[in-house]
């Protein structure tokens, strides 16, 4: 009809940009509602991701991106579709269909990428919740015990000894302790002894990570730790008698393997006590997770604050009463006491996995668009390849080919596919997910549960993806497919 080769150029990457544009202004409601449910399930300490909007900058960018993709991907086929002769057409349909073929290739990677990347992070999530911390959460709640700064700091700690004393006898509540701090989320750092009863001095490059911690009350019966040698704090442990600690089963390991810890003397690089003096083991309790659920247990020291004279405001406490009515307890004991930052155990020992499962969310959501992307071009090429065969399998189905054998000749084709495709996925994911070895906890990158699974759940969406396109074919009638130029 006389259309020139810059018209038929204009046509053709107008239609594609269009196309672009469009799913760019159709993906922001999409994308608005996303950031906001992303802020809403986040856990706490992002910096700044409250912050984060869709605002003109980022407009810009995505309707930037949103064009150059649909002109990028436009002007390829439009030049050559220009450049269309007799000669060329065969050419053309090879390429067409080796391009369409590598796309699908590449989701089909993706996906396995993200699906295992997705996978081995999930599994993490629940080896790690699965730990048992080594401690009751069931019943347990969480304050801080403050007083005013106008009371004297020796007043002070003859409060808190008081306060946690009666509140142990109150109605409702069946133990109460107190601690320093409760968890050391990611501590790292490492300490030794001065001196170990017995032993020769530490060199500086044994040393792992410990704490020294002061507690009081019954902080143990609270948490319900079991005690596995020796004996409990108790009205012997005085500020005018021998030092005492308490430890853990790692730190009993760590300086006395094999034997036996009771009354064995130990020295900080602190004054305690009275200056010099040896502090003695009085008891072993079972280990608890208080540096996370991730990581093993470090050696924990327990001094009574009875000795230490250190605040102990982190209350512990095992008891059935409502928040309210555990305020009125307190005020009833002590008016002068300010009970803050109430929370149940349980939801503390949560809010450490809470950037785990933020991180498998993003993770799964990610992997189930490339999943998604996959099944739909698995779909679409099929689907194409069906239509173009139309008068192929109208031949092979005259001259006695059934049902079943055109189906295979159909899945065949997507199973090669998809074949390739996860074999380049899984190499690509064993290198790339190295680089989450700091998000996995007890599983490997290589985890064969985990690559089978993203093989089988891939297997399962192509051959849903090819269910349609598989059944159009054995529709195919041999004379209009016969007829069909």
């Amino acid at each position: 009809m006389g259309a020139g080769r810059a018209r038929i150029l204009r046509q053709l990457v107008t239609e594609s940009i269009l196309l672009s544009g469009l799913a760019g202004l159709l993906g922001l409601p999409l994308a608005s509602r996303g950031i906001r449910g992303l802020i809403a399930l986040a856990p706490q300490g992002i910096v700044r991701l409250e912050e984060a909007r869709i605002d003109v900058p980022v407009l810009a960018f995505s309707f930037g991106l949103s064009l150059a993709t649909g002109l990028l991907f436009g002007l390829a086929p439009a030049i050559r579709t220009s450049r269309d002769t007799a000669a060329s057409r065969h050419t053309r349909g090879v390429e067409s269909r080796a391009m369409r073929r590598a796309f699908v290739l590449a989701e089909i990677a993706l996906a396995v990428v993200l699906l295992t990347g997705a996978g081995l992070v999930i599994r993490s999530l629940a080896a790690v919740e699965s730990v048992e911390p080594g401690f009751r959460t069931s019943r347990v709640l969480t304050a801080a015990l403050r007083y005013p700064n106008t009371v004297p700091r020796e007043e002070q700690a003859e409060r808190y000894r008081q306060a946690i004393a009666r509140l142990g006898q109150a109605p409702g509540i069946y133990a109460a302790g107190a601690v320093e701090t409760m968890f050391y989320a990611g501590n790292d750092s490492k300490f030794g002894l001065r001196a170990v009863e017995g032993k020769p001095a530490e060199a500086r490059q044994q040393w792992t990570p410990m704490t020294w911690t002061t507690i009081s009350g019954d902080y143990f019966q609270a948490l319900g730790v079991p005690l596995m040698e020796g004996r409990m704090f108790d009205e012997r442990d005085r500020a005018d008698r021998t030092p005492v600690v308490i430890i853990n089963e790692t730190m009993a390991r760590r300086y006395w393997p094999g034997e036996d810890p009771i009354g064995k003397g130990i020295k900080g690089f602190d004054p305690r006590g009275r200056n010099d003096e040896w502090v003695r083991v009085v008891g072993v309790v079972k280990d608890m997770h208080s540096n996370g659920l991730d990581r093993a247990p470090i050696a924990q020291i327990y001094e009574a604050q009875a000795q230490s004279q250190n605040e102990t405001e982190a209350l512990v406490l095992q008891t059935s009463l409502t928040e309210e009515a555990l305020r009125g307890t307190l005020r009833s004991i002590d008016p002068m006491a300010v009970m803050t930052d109430l929370a149940m155990l349980k939801d503390q020992l949560a809010e450490q996995t809470a950037p785990r499962r933020f991180q498998a969310l993003l993770l799964g959501l990610f992997a189930a668009l490339a999943l998604l992307l996959a099944a739909a071009g698995i779909f679409a090429m099929m689907h194409y390849s069906v239509t173009q065969r139309t008068q192929e399998i109208g031949i092979r189905m005259a001259i006695g080919a059934g049902r079943p054998s055109v189906v295979r000749m159909v899945l065949r084709e997507a199973f090669l596919l998809l074949g390739v495709g996860i074999t380049l996925g899984m190499a690509g994911s064993l290198m790339l997910t190295r680089f989450l070895r700091s998000l996995l906890f007890e599983v490997g990158p290589g985890d064969p549960l985990t690559l089978a699974s993203v093989a089988l759940l891939l297997t399962g969406t192509a051959s849903l993806a090819c269910y349609f396109p598989a059944l159009r074919a054995t529709r195919v009638d041999p004379i209009r497919a016969l007829r069909c130029d």
